[in-house]
């Protein structure tokens, strides 16, 4: 699992561009804004 995982980081970061970085910030700042309104 371990070597799996490194893998996979190395080709997320041979992979990454803006946009998922966008969504990634999106996301996350969606989830925020969510859990407040519900809280």
């Amino acid at each position: 699992m371990a070597v799996r995982s490194d893998l996979k980081e190395k080709k997320s970061e041979e992979n990454s561009t803006p946009t998922q970085h966008l969504l990634a910030i999106l996301g996350f700042t969606a989830g925020v804004i969510f859990y407040l309104m519900i809280r």
